[in-house]
């Protein structure tokens, strides 16, 4: 019973802790849903499927793709593949907490989400990434698993590429990522093939 306390306090403290920071950044009169408006206005502010991210949606062709876009001859938008998928990676890690994950997973769970999601959604930006790293790291400190140093050299090798490709490419608008790219369509299959692991 201490335990499940433990655990319920953390949660509460980290709330409280995370709503306060976001009340602080606020400019002018505090609002509470200040932060949700920000959240889903960013959300809805990329009206692409896919944004130069080495992901399921650039593999699909929805690089540049309007979200609205049917998703090659499947039948449904990009939008629409972007939510099955976005609450399917939430359903998948949250049914990994409860059922195999103990209280030392928690770098793995939140590792396994992000990485789910940014590698699987659409709207993702490959700087996304960057949390799976360093919670890939806290995940080998606990566990000592080698296939998580694996992981996370992978991770690291793509997401250095995809992110200097970025940054090369924005100085070169005619040499950016077009939607059947090799480039981008290798990376996004190698990044794809890192979540099964």
């Amino acid at each position: 019973a201490s335990d499940v306390y433990k655990r319920q306090a953390s949660l509460g403290v980290s709330l409280a802790v995370f709503v306060l920071l976001s009340v602080l950044m606020q400019s002018g009169q505090p609002r509470i849903t200040w932060l949700f408006e920000k959240y889903f206005a960013t959300m809805s502010s990329y009206p692409y499927a896919a944004l130069s991210t080495f992901n399921l949606m650039s593999l699909l062709g929805g690089q540049w793709a309007q979200l609205g876009t049917e998703v090659m001859g499947l039948g449904i938008t990009y939008q629409t593949l972007h939510y099955i998928l976005l609450f399917a990676s939430i359903a998948a890690a949250v049914a990994l907490m409860v059922m195999k994950f103990k209280n030392r997973c928690v770098y793995l769970w939140a590792s396994f989400i992000v990485a789910a999601i940014v590698t699987l959604t659409g709207t993702m930006h490959e700087r996304y990434l960057y949390p799976v790293l360093g919670l890939l790291i806290m995940a080998y400190v606990v566990h000592q698993d080698k296939c998580l140093l694996y992981c996370l050299g992978g991770f690291s090798v793509l997401h250095y590429a995809n992110v200097a490709l970025v940054l090369y490419l924005h100085n070169e608008p005619a040499k950016y990522f077009a939607a059947n790219d090799a480039v981008l369509l290798v990376g996004s299959a190698l990044q794809l093939s890192l979540i099964h692991i």
